[in-house]
C-alpha cells in the first residue's frame, strides 16, 4: 500500500509540475564542465530549493548536495550538535559579510580558483548559474517552466503549483525532517543520477534529504532515467525500492528524532514556524520566481 501511495504522490508532484525538468536543455559542443565545483545545502521539501534544483537539471550542472533536513517543526532553522550539515550552511552564509541570514538554499561556487561565491536566495542563485553556467545552452525553454516561473500567473498561483509537491509528500520521511543516521566522517558521497522531475529519483531524494547522506546529483538527459550508486559499499541500484530500503537499513540510526523538541539556537535570522514562512514569501512575492532576464534571453534554436 506504502509504495503505491509513494509511487503515485511522487508522479502526481511530477504533472502539477507540468513534467518540468526532466531532463537538460540541449547545448553547443565544446562546453567544459569538467572544473565546475558547485555545493547546494537545501533539503528536499523545501519550495525554494526546487527552483534551483529544476534549473540545475536544465544546465545539466553535476552539483555536490549536502542534505539540511529540519530537526523540529517549531523554531525556524534551529539546529543543534546532531545536524550534520545546518551549522556548515550557517557558517558558509556568514561568508562574505552575509551575516547571520541564514536560509535554504545556499549554493557555494568554487569552480573560480580563489573567487568563492556563496549565494542563498533562490532567485539570485538562479540568476547566477544561468549568468555563468547557461551561455551554451542552445535549446528554448520548456513552456510549462515558463509558465510556473514567471509573472504569467499571479503569486498566489505559481506558490500554489511550486508547494504542491510538498504537500503532496508531506511526511517527515520525504525530506522534510532529520532522521538520525549513522554515517562515518570519512564516507565518500554517494551518486545520484537522476533529473529533477524524475518521480521516482525524487522519492530516492527523500531519503537522502531525510538521513542527511551526502551525494552527487547528475542529470541525464533521457528522461526516467535514474540510479543510486554507493562507492563506500559497492551498492548500485537503478531500482527506487531497493535504493531506499538499501538506505533505511544501512544508514538510519536507532536515536530518537527531535521533531517536537524545542531547539536552543543563537539568532540564525529567522523565526516562527512553517506557516510563518509561508506568510513571509507570500508576502514577498513579486515578479517572477526566476529572474526575468533569463525568460527574456535569446536562445538558438536547434
Amino acid at each position: 500500500m506504502r509504495k503505491i501511495l509513494d509511487t503515485y504522490t511522487s508522479s502526481l508532484a511530477s504533472r502539477v509540475r507540468m513534467a518540468t525538468a526532466q531532463r537538460p536543455l540541449k547545448q553547443s559542443k565544446g562546453r567544459d564542465t569538467e572544473g565546475i565545483k558547485l555545493t547546494l545545502y537545501d533539503y528536499e521539501a523545501s519550495p525554494w530549493c526546487r527552483i534551483v534544483r529544476e534549473q540545475m537539471t536544465f544546465l545539466g550542472l553535476n552539483v555536490l548536495i549536502k542534505p539540511c533536513p529540519r530537526q523540529t517543526l517549531f523554531t525556524e532553522g534551529a539546529f543543534n550538535e546532531h545536524s550534520r550539515f545546518r551549522k556548515e550552511a550557517f557558517d558558509q552564509c556568514k561568508f562574505n559579510g552575509h551575516g547571520t541570514q541564514f536560509q535554504f538554499p545556499v549554493l557555494v561556487d568554487e569552480t573560480k580558483v580563489d573567487d568563492k561565491k556563496v549565494i542563498t536566495e533562490s532567485r539570485e542563485i538562479v540568476k547566477h548559474l544561468w549568468r555563468e553556467y547557461g551561455t551554451h545552452i542552445t535549446e528554448s525553454r520548456p513552456k510549462g517552466d515558463v509558465i510556473l516561473n514567471s509573472s504569467r500567473l499571479p503569486f498566489f498561483a505559481r506558490f500554489a503549483f511550486l508547494s504542491f509537491p510538498s504537500v503532496l509528500r508531506p511526511f517527515p520521511r520525504c525530506g522534510l525532517l532529520q532522521t538520525p543516521s549513522s554515517i562515518g566522517p570519512q564516507q565518500k558521497p554517494l551518486k545520484l543520477l537522476g533529473a529533477e522531475g524524475c518521480p521516482h529519483a525524487r522519492l530516492i531524494r527523500e531519503v537522502l534529504s531525510t538521513l542527511e547522506i551526502e551525494y552527487e546529483s547528475i542529470p541525464t538527459m533521457y528522461p526516467g532515467e535514474y540510479r543510486l550508486t554507493d562507492p563506500n559499499n559497492n551498492f548500485d541500484s537503478d531500482s527506487w525500492e531497493e535504493a531506499t530500503n538499501y538506505l533505511w537499513k544501512s544508514y538510519q540510526k536507532d536515536r530518537t528524532p527531535t521533531w517536537f523538541a524545542r531547539i536552543p539556537h543563537p539568532n540564525l535570522g529567522r523565526s516562527g514556524n512553517f506557516f510563518s514562512a509561508a506568510a513571509r514569501a507570500a508576502s514577498a512575492g513579486k515578479g517572477s520566481f526566476v529572474p526575468d532576464e533569463i525568460f527574456c534571453k535569446k536562445n538558438v534554436s536547434n
